[in-house]
């Protein structure tokens, strides 16, 4: 997948140099940033914790100003803790989103 990224990036890059070169950064600590949820799903932690990283250090305000951002990196740091505590805050917290997600019953609807 990053090499993938990487092809369509310079080809972006070669074709539209001056609007890749406003988004690309930005866009680069997304990548990573969808990356490390990627491997924390798969339950790679270390690799999920190398990409967070490397989503900040390509760091653009965006990133810190998006939802997914503020979900996903205490998962990640998360996977520092203990794996019992781990896997008992991580099942909290799937249980609360998945709640949180639920649609409401639509206006006028019965819910019996």
């Amino acid at each position: 997948m990053a090499a993938n990224w990487e092809i369509v990036a310079g080809r972006l890059r070669a074709e539209m140099p001056e609007r890749v070169g406003r988004v690309e950064r930005e866009a680069r600590a997304r990548h990573l940033r969808y990356r490390s949820y990627l491997a924390y799903e798969a339950g790679d932690f270390a690799a999920s914790r190398t990409l967070l990283v490397q989503a900040f250090a390509a760091m653009s305000p965006q990133l810190l100003a998006d939802r997914r951002t503020w979900i996903t990196t205490p998962a990640v740091l998360g996977s520092l803790l203990p794996e019992s505590l781990h896997r008992r805050l991580a099942g909290m917290v799937k249980g609360v989103r998945s709640r949180l997600s639920a649609k409401p019953p639509a206006r006028g609807a019965c819910i019996l």
